[in-house]
């Protein structure tokens, strides 16, 4: 989502999820507490199928990204 968290990050996770596909996602808010509060309720067990980790600001993204198999960004 950025550093502030913005665009259509609640509505795409909320797809992710609902999609049905088997996942592991880390969804990074960056300093947006509003958005990160929304998405909070995804991370409370397995979500359908999907495992959900909500993160605000982190200064962890180079390793997060090595670790990832896709990333989602904005341009």
């Amino acid at each position: 989502g950025g550093s502030s968290g913005s665009g259509r990050l609640v509505d795409d996770v909320r797809g992710l999820v609902a999609s049905g596909l088997r996942l592991d996602l880390t969804v990074v808010c960056g300093k947006n507490a509003a958005v990160q509060q929304k998405l909070e309720p995804l991370t409370m067990g397995r979500a359908g199928r999907c495992e959900v980790r909500v993160l605000g600001y982190t200064d962890h993204i180079p390793e997060l990204m090595r670790g990832a198999d896709l990333l989602l960004t904005k341009a």
